[in-house]
């Protein structure tokens, strides 16, 4: 049996990034498909079910996976798949739909305390610092390979 872990109604409301100035989606190099602006079907039907479900997901004991997201929205009928619902919610966080919103392994909830804040921050800088490493070393290994000089600019 499905577990029912969204709401149950569709969109009712007004559409809560409508009229707002939320900031611009960018893409991907290489990754333009899964990255893409949100749809209008994205935007203006799955967002608001989005925002008003995750803002039900209070402390780490509510911490709800991408999967039980996707299973529970398509027993609802509506279309969506990983990558834009880490899409989504990308969107929710970035323009704080769902002030706090943060992730971990056991999923996305909203947090409520300092630390569970801070420690999602440290995770980020983690990530962060992973990707600027593995960028450092490309970098190097292009600059010996093709013998380019290439600015440094263009990669900070």
């Amino acid at each position: 049996m499905v577990e029912r872990v969204l709401c149950k109604d569709t969109v009712t409301g007004s559409n809560p990034v409508e009229g707002s100035n939320l900031k611009p989606n960018f893409m991907i190099v290489g990754f333009e498909e899964i990255t893409e602006p949100l749809t209008d079907y994205e935007q203006s039907t799955l967002l608001p079910v989005f925002v008003r479900c995750l803002s039900t997901k209070v402390g780490r004991d509510k911490a709800i996976t991408n999967a039980k997201m996707i299973e529970g929205m398509k027993a609802f009928g509506f279309k969506v798949d990983g990558p834009r619902v880490r899409k989504i919610i990308n969107h929710i966080r970035d323009n704080a739909l769902v002030p706090c919103l943060v992730a971990t392994s056991k999923g996305y909830y909203v947090a409520t305390t300092d630390f569970d804040l801070a420690e999602y921050e440290e995770s980020l800088k983690g990530r962060i610092d992973a990707m600027t490493q593995i960028l450092d070393s490309i970098h190097l290994q292009r600059k010996q390979k093709f013998h380019h000089h290439v600015d440094q600019q263009l990669f900070r």
